[in-house]
């Protein structure tokens, strides 16, 4: 009997332990929800009101910085916008929304002047690094001036080397081409004189051929006339045996 009870005992307590696990589960739902709301939900619509009252409550003259960065001076106000002076005559205008922070009075001034000393003295110890490393310029910068004066010399001479290499090339090319003039001189001389020769010959050829012609001319010429003198006296002879014939 006792454990037949034992197992009815051990068969009814998976059935109860359920119950008491969703109880559990719902109370860290709560829990987690609670913690969330506490240390993220509330302290960010918290910072929310505080910047939407900062915003409400901007006034000209106030020194705020703007999500971007950017630092200024109120110059106008109005409903959605403002705006805001960042340098000397140089005015922006932009939403309230963008204003994330206002600074105590003449914040600007002393940071100004805190940066204006900072630059001072980083000026100052430009300066003296400047002194310092001058005279290792000016070493340096001499050394370099010997380097180029050498290598512009050692330039200029090979230069003058050059050149002088190409004036004797130009020179023979000159003599050359002289050499070549003459030549061409010459042979148009002796051209010249050949055609002269032969002109010459020429003309003495014709001439002698019209000397034979006019000999040969004059020639028939007194044939010509002698015939005719022949022929002449042939007819007056027969003019005077015919006469003689009559008069016998």
């Amino acid at each position: 009997m006792f454990l037949i009870a034992s197992a009815y005992a051990q068969q009814a307590t998976p059935a109860q332990q359920p119950q008491g696990g969703g109880g559990l589960f719902l109370f860290m739902l709560i829990a987690m929800f609670l913690m969330m709301y506490f240390l993220s939900i509330r302290p960010q619509n918290k910072r929310r009101k505080e910047m939407m009252e900062m915003q409400a409550g901007l006034k000209k003259g106030d020194e705020i910085i703007l999500s971007s960065g950017i630092m200024g001076r109120v110059f106008a106000v109005g409903d959605l916008a403002i705006d805001v002076e960042i340098a000397k005559s140089v005015v922006i205008r932009t939403q309230k929304a963008y204003v994330m922070q206002v600074l105590p009075k003449c914040s600007l001034k002393e940071e100004l002047k805190l940066n204006k000393a900072i630059e001072e003295i980083e000026n100052k110890e430009d300066s003296k690094e400047k002194n310092k490393e001058e005279p290792e310029k000016n070493t340096a910068d001499n050394g370099e001036k010997q380097a180029q004066d050498g290598q512009k010399t050692a330039g200029e001479d090979k230069k003058s080397a050059i050149a002088a290499v190409v004036g004797n090339l130009f020179s023979k090319l000159n003599a050359k081409e002289e050499e070549i003039n003459k030549k061409t001189e010459e042979e148009g001389k002796e051209t010249t004189d050949a055609k002269e020769a032969q002109t010459t010959n020429n003309s003495s050829e014709a001439q002698q051929a019209e000397d034979k012609t006019e000999e040969v001319k004059e020639a028939a010429n007194t044939e010509n006339s002698a015939n005719t003198e022949a022929g002449s006296q042939n007819a007056s002879s027969s003019k005077k045996r015919g006469n003689k014939k009559k008069k016998s």
